[in-house]
């Protein structure tokens, strides 16, 4: 029974961990995709906008990445081609 447990919990810190790294990496695509313009220290209506769109579009396939059993840092460098 303390196997299961503990079985249950390195998944559970798996999947934790994995996401985690998926929202890292989703900040890191739709920073560097959608702030261009460091002449003022305003973000643009416009870079807020495809943020946002960014980040839902991330967070919309992320289901189905992880019911594929996709590891994050493979679906993102996929998407990113």
């Amino acid at each position: 029974m303390d196997n299961q447990k503990g079985t249950a919990n390195r998944e559970s810190a798996n999947s934790y961990f994995t996401l985690m790294n998926y929202l890292q990496q989703t900040h890191l695509d739709c920073y560097s995709s959608c702030v261009v313009d460091f002449q003022s220290k305003d973000i643009s209506a416009m870079e807020k906008e495809c943020a946002m769109n960014c980040i839902k579009k991330h967070m919309a396939i992320y289901p189905d990445l992880q019911a594929l059993n996709v590891p994050a840092k493979l679906s993102l460098a996929s998407s990113m081609n």
